[in-house]
C-alpha cells in the first residue's frame, strides 16, 4: 500500500513538472518571436529610418484611432 502512495505522488509530481515545462515553452517561444520581430525593426531602422516612422505612425493612427507622432529618439 506504501508502494502505491509512492507511485501516486511520483506521477502526480511527474505531471505538474510536465505541465510547467510545456508552459514556460509556450512563453519561451512568444517571447523569441517578439525578439524576432524587434531585430527585424531594428534593421529596418538601419535602411530606411522614415519608411519605418510612416508605418509606426500609420499603424498607432489606425489602432489607436488619435494622431501619435513617433519619432526616432523614442525608438
Amino acid at each position: 500500500m506504501d508502494s502505491d502512495k509512492y507511485i501516486d505522488l511520483y506521477y502526480d509530481h511527474y505531471k505538474e513538472t510536465y505541465r510547467l515545462s510545456k508552459e514556460a515553452q509556450v512563453r519561451r517561444n512568444k517571447e523569441f518571436i517578439i525578439v524576432c520581430i524587434l531585430e527585424t525593426i531594428s534593421f529596418l531602422m538601419i535602411g530606411n529610418k522614415d519608411f519605418v516612422m510612416e508605418l509606426f505612425n500609420a499603424v498607432a493612427t489606425k489602432e489607436l484611432e488619435t494622431a501619435i507622432s513617433f519619432d526616432t529618439a523614442i525608438l
